[in-house]
């Protein structure tokens, strides 16, 4: 569900050349933040110590450092984040309340 949220944000990579996918890469920094860690190096311990724990990174046994998610974030563009987040909101408002 966590990478599903990220689904629709537009990678700026040049795909080729990457060996993490974006989707696990912005969950982790996501994943971060809410720990209130905000700094690329704590971002690349998470994904070294704790990713995995949430089915991130299956294809390698590597992990990305800090320069990884500095080179990301530099090119990202925020308001396909930002769209990206909306959309869940909008899809999680529509759905029908369930019963307990």
């Amino acid at each position: 569900m966590l990478i599903k949220i990220f689904d629709g944000v537009k990678d700026p990579r040049k795909i080729d050349q990457c060996t993490y996918e974006l989707g696990d890469l912005l969950a982790v920094a996501f994943l971060t933040y809410l720990t209130k860690r905000e700094e690329y190096s704590d971002m690349a311990l998470f994904a070294r110590h704790q990713a995995r724990d949430f089915g991130l990174f299956p294809y390698t046994d590597k992990s990305p450092s800090s320069d990884t998610f500095e080179r990301l974030f530099a090119v990202l563009k925020t308001e396909f984040l930002e769209q990206a987040v909306l959309e869940l909101s909008l899809i999680h408002i529509s759905e029908p309340t369930r019963p307990y």
